[in-house]
């Protein structure tokens, strides 16, 4: 099969796109992909406090713990929801009797990852902290939710960094950090969080692996398999079994 691609910009604009006659192949090997070309617009990153890249990464953690702070704070204070209680008895059946088929209209994932945050918080409790201080079951249920959301700032940044520049990036990580809508949402023991991180994930190992591809890198493939298994792991976090 004979495939090629042409494309001919002007000021960023696509004006053509045909296709001609060429080899796939030339001595045996498959010559590199020609991918949807992808030139988005880069804003300046002049600013001073982007400029050194560990400067970059120490604000972005700053923005992180921030995130981070803002959403563990009083985890606990709110009782539970009735759906997040039936999650709570879905983590104490499976830690006394294993896996079982008990709330089987929501996905494993969020329950496995819940199941180990109870485990844990119980051995704090029994080990290190005192009962004024014991970690609170719904704190417990919460938690993996707040981490998986707290970390999102980082996956906007990663996205938004490929597709627009670092300044836009830091802007966006920003407003997601300290946006209260967003925190209030990963304090819920709900799948929302976990969707949008592995969607997050999933879109920017996809942008990588094409602009690396465009780029003539040979290892293009490797983001296409982490995008595969990021993917994979999206319908484990908010589809129902009905």
């Amino acid at each position: 099969m004979n495939l090629a691609t042409h494309v001919r910009y002007d000021e960023g604009l696509l004006l053509t796109f045909r296709l001609t006659d060429t080899t796939l192949h030339q001595k045996g090997q498959l010559l590199p992909p020609t991918t949807a070309a992808i030139h988005p617009q880069r804003f300046s990153t002049d600013l001073a406090f982007l400029k050194g890249r560990w400067t970059a990464a120490m604000i972005l953690a700053v923005l992180i713990l921030v995130g981070f702070a803002l959403r563990i704070h009083n985890l606990g204070a709110e009782s539970l929801s009735e759906d997040e209680l039936n999650k709570l008895e879905t983590v104490s059946d499976y830690r006394q009797n294993g896996l079982t088929s008990r709330n089987g209209e929501h996905p494993f994932l969020m329950k496995g990852l819940q199941t180990v945050s109870l485990i844990g918080a119980d051995e704090l409790n029994a080990t290190i902290l005192s009962p004024a201080n014991a970690i609170s079951p719904e704190s417990a249920l919460r938690f993996p939710l707040v981490l998986f959301g707290t970390f999102t700032a980082l996956l906007i940044f990663l996205l938004v960094r490929e597709l627009f520049g670092r300044s836009i990036a830091f802007v966006a990580a920003c407003l997601w950090a300290v946006e209260p809508l967003a925190a209030a949402i990963d304090r819920v023991a709900k799948e929302d969080s976990l969707v949008l991180f592995f969607f997050l994930l999933t879109s920017f190992f996809w942008v990588r692996s094409q602009t690396r591809a465009e780029t003539g890198d040979p290892n293009w493939i490797r983001w296409v398999w982490l995008a595969a298994i990021s993917f994979g792991a999206l319908p484990e976090s908010a589809t129902d079994h009905n």
